[in-house]
């Protein structure tokens, strides 16, 4: 259909032959990003990945796990359930004050740092839907023990699309924000450490061949 409708649009518009086989190009590409995110394999796969690869972060973001390989299928998506609610409608539903919105907001922009610039592996669908608010109660118990609940946390949903970061694309990006100034605490340090362990596994791979 994308591609029909893409041949009709450089018709009706009268487009030169290298302009309509920019449009052709780009409606073949969009078929098969959507041919390959309707194939559920292939998001369960990433789920385990991200389950795996965002455990550092397990205290602020929820990967839920896809459930064992029998229960998944092209058309079937099995996972942990999930208790949240929408990103853009949890903040009033919990009542959350200036300063909880803050803090969920970092949280998220963690987890999108250390997606980009740790791992150059992305969530390229992060929109309200797809982002959820869980506020992890304490037990009865806990209640009467005076203990403070765990902290706001949120999950991340639909692990259908993700985009891999080309290393020069990293490596650009950590070093606009070393040189940018705007650094607090040892987060310089930090890139600056990402910078000199890629540059010694690129050392290491050229060594192999």
């Amino acid at each position: 259909l994308a591609r029909a409708c893409a041949y009709a649009f450089a018709r009706f518009a009268r487009c030169e032959a290298d302009v309509c086989d920019a449009i052709d190009a780009a409606a073949r590409a969009a078929q098969r990003r959507l041919l390959a995110e309707l194939d559920l394999r292939a998001e369960a796969d990433n789920l385990l990945q991200a389950h795996k690869l965002l455990a550092p972060l397990a205290e602020d973001i929820l990967i839920p796990a896809p459930l064992a390989p029998r229960f998944c299928s092209a058309n079937v998506l099995t996972m942990d359930r999930v208790d949240g609610i929408r990103s853009d409608r949890g903040a009033a539903a919990l009542n959350l004050d200036a300063d909880a919105r803050a803090a969920v907001a970092r949280k998220l922009i963690r987890a999108c740092a250390f997606m980009l610039v740790e791992l150059g592996w992305f969530h390229a669908d992060l929109h309200a839907g797809n982002v959820l608010l869980l506020l992890d109660r304490p037990d009865s118990e806990s209640e009467e023990r005076g203990r403070e609940p765990r902290q706001l946390r949120l999950a991340l949903v639909d692990h259908a699309g993700y985009v891999r970061v080309p290393a020069e694309l990293r490596h650009a990006l950590i070093e606009a924000a070393i040189g940018g100034g705007a650094l607090r605490g040892g987060a310089r340090e930090d890139l600056a450490r990402l910078l000199m362990r890629d540059a010694g596994e690129d050392a290491a791979r050229r060594k192999e061949r």
